[in-house]
Formats: C-alpha cells, sequence, structure tokens
C-alpha cells in the first residue's frame, strides 16, 4: 500500500486500488495466506519480498516458479531497526546488545532464518545468498516524517474501501 500512496500519491492511490478491485485482485488476512493461495494454485501471483527466492530455496522449491519482478525498477523498502532509548535503565547494555546484533556472523544469520537484507554490508552470507535475495534498484521509503500524522489515515482509508466492496 506505501508503494501505491508513493506512486499515485494520497490523492491517487485509493483510485488505483479500485482498478485493482474491478480486475478481481483479492486482499487477504496475512502474508501467510496469500503466499499459500498462490502456492496452491488458486491465485495466478502474489505480491510478496524481493527475498523470496531465498526463502524457496529454503523449501527446496523449484526457482523457476520463484520469479521475482519490479514494476518501473521499483520496490518499497522493508528496513528493520533498531535503537537504545534515551532514558533506557541500563544504556551500556543496549549498546553492547546492538554491537552483537551487528556482528557479520549474526548479522548473517538473522538475514537467512528471517529471509530478510542485513542491516549491514559486511554480513557472513551463503555464497548463493545475493543471487536470490533481489535488491530493486530503486528502492521506495518514506522518512518518519512523511509517515507521522498521515499512514494511520491512509490505511484506514483502504481498509474502508476494501470492506465497503
Amino acid at each position: 500500500m506505501l508503494h501505491t500512496v508513493h506512486k499515485f500519491d494520497e490523492d491517487g492511490y485509493l483510485d488505483y486500488w479500485a482498478d485493482l478491485q474491478d480486475n478481481d485482485v483479492r486482499v487477504l488476512g496475512s502474508w501467510s495466506d496469500a503466499y499459500s493461495a498462490w502456492s496452491e494454485g488458486e491465485a495466478p501471483m502474489v505480491i510478496s519480498f524481493s527475498t523470496d527466492q531465498v526463502f524457496a530455496a529454503q523449501e527446496g522449491a523449484d526457482l523457476a516458479e520463484h520469479q521475482i519482478r519490479f514494476l518501473d525498477d521499483e520496490a518499497y523498502a522493508n528496513p528493520e531497526g533498531m535503537a537504545a532509548f534515551a532514558d533506557a535503565n541500563e544504556p551500556d547494555l543496549a549498546r553492547e546488545f546492538m554491537e552483537f546484533i551487528l556482528q557479520p556472523d549474526v548479522q548473517g544469520e538473522i538475514a537467512e532464518q528471517n529471509v530478510v537484507f542485513p542491516a549491514t554490508d559486511n554480513a557472513n552470507l551463503p555464497e548463493d545468498y545475493d543471487e536470490l535475495a533481489h535488491e530493486p534498484p530503486q528502492p521506495v521509503t518514506f522518512t518518519y516524517e512523511e509517515l507521522q500524522g498521515s499512514i494511520s489515515e491512509w490505511i484506514e482509508d483502504w481498509e474502508r474501501q476494501f470492506a465497503g466492496n
């Protein structure tokens, strides 16, 4: 949804979704529901993550059936982050934990287990990870300031549109 807000702005993204609805696009309850519908042949495609080939390879699936495509070379970036709060009870322990999490072996393990991109560029990953995890040429993101005060309204409007049809 955020990718469509970025592409069509907050005045046009719902029109885009209305066109998708007119074309019988289904929105299911979760990523697992959508991925299962696709993998069981109930849907011709699924919108998922650009690391899906990593997941497919881990499951022993036919990678030819798990192709990744980016619309206009774009995809919404889904970064994960962490930080120590300014008023943390044990800030030294928080910093120590962050140092641990950022180690190349740990970043590699997190990326493999969660089927995501690592937060660092020095993660220890299997040789085929870069071939299987596809980074979009143009990642789409919003700043915190852009999302603050808007995201709840965008989601509520989007949900109301789908609930109403």
